[in-house]
């Protein structure tokens, strides 16, 4: 008696929906076309300075940027595709190996002091913020 998973399994195997066309509308894209990438992350305010917390698993610290221009927290980063072993067929594609790029908009940080941190699949961005700065009066003559 075949289960249900082996007339699937069948199903799926057919020349008919192992075609190009056919995976192309109705299964999953096995392509090598990038998909879109977001990373999660978790924004903290402490007293002191802002925090990011953001889910990099899989990346190493090498393939991550970071860039403060203009106020504007700038981190990208990229896997390297994985190479498919010579004479497999690749048959599903779950793993992808995408580019990101995420902003973020701080005022009145101390660029010069800010520090990152890459530790198991986690990427910890500290923005210090800027001290208050007494006013400067200015005597008029």
């Amino acid at each position: 008696m075949m289960t249900l998973k082996h007339h699937t399994n069948a199903l799926i195997d057919s020349p008919i929906l192992s075609s190009p066309f056919f995976k192309s509308f109705f299964l999953d894209q096995a392509s090598d076309s990038k998909s879109h990438f977001t990373p999660a992350a978790n924004v903290f305010e402490h007293e002191a300075s802002f925090e990011i917390v953001m889910a990099l698993p899989g990346f190493n610290k090498q393939a991550i940027q970071l860039d403060f221009t203009n106020g504007i927290l700038t981190i990208k980063g990229e896997h390297q595709t994985q190479s498919q072993a010579q004479g497999s067929k690749l048959l599903r594609k779950e793993l992808h190996f995408d580019a990101f790029k995420r902003q973020y908009r701080f005022e009145h940080i101390q660029s010069n002091a800010i520090t990152a941190k890459f530790d198991n699949g986690l990427l910890s961005v500290v923005l210090p913020k800027q001290t208050a700065v007494a006013a400067n009066k200015i005597a008029v003559q």
